[in-house]
């Protein structure tokens, strides 16, 4: 007697999760991760879902949020084997709506244009995972506020840093970022900032 569509797909189903869990590898998004940060709690990309438990082999601190490869083998079930980059997310423009604005007397540089077209870049963020990338440029058009803009929580450094980009006539002017405020300085008397290649790891996320 021919089984229901139903109860035929159930079966596929189940045959195809048993075969994924014994020799392939998934994508997975860490959920949560034990204080020991031996186990991870996960959820794949493809049917396996979850979430589920998953022993951390990869050497790595992980964090709710990451983007990981979780590898099934009998008989240890699941195991953490690797840490991605993470998904990029878009280009956020400073001083345009919804976006981070400029401090007192700082505004995007002449000639500059949007990320993506030919010509050098407005100033901008993204991340990566953790890694946040600065890009683009911006003048000093007024005053003597040092304070060029701010970075949401999110994007924010672990530790106050002091990192070289570019300054005036395309020499080496250094940038501070504090972890608690977000904000951007440049030094005293710097007026113009560049900071194509800028980039640094984010603190990990709030509770881990």
């Amino acid at each position: 007697m021919a089984l229901p569509a139903v109860q035929r797909e159930g079966i596929q189903a189940a045959v195809q999760a048993a075969r994924v869990r014994t020799h392939a590898t998934r994508n997975a998004t860490v959920i949560e991760v034990d204080p020991t940060n031996q186990v991870a709690m996960v959820t794949t990309d493809g049917p396996e879902g979850g979430p589920f438990g998953a022993d951390i082999v990869a050497p790595v601190a992980l964090y709710p949020g990451d983007r990981v490869t979780v590898l099934f083998t009998p008989p240890h079930g699941a195991m953490v084997v690797g840490r991605q980059g993470g998904d990029r997310d878009d280009w956020h423009v400073i001083g345009t709506a919804g976006e981070p604005q400029y401090g007192s007397g700082w505004a995007a540089a002449a000639g500059t244009t949007e990320i993506g077209n030919n010509g050098p870049a407005r100033l901008a963020f993204t991340k990566e995972g953790r890694r946040v990338e600065l890009r683009g440029r911006a003048d000093r058009v007024s005053g003597v506020n040092n304070n060029v803009f701010p970075l949401p929580q999110d994007y924010r450094p672990e530790n106050d840093l002091l990192i070289q980009a570019g300054g005036n006539l395309g020499g080496a002017s250094p940038i501070t970022i504090d972890r608690l405020t977000g904000t951007i300085t440049v030094i005293a008397g710097a007026n113009t900032l560049i900071a194509d290649g800028v980039s640094f790891l984010a603190a990990p996320p709030v509770g881990t």
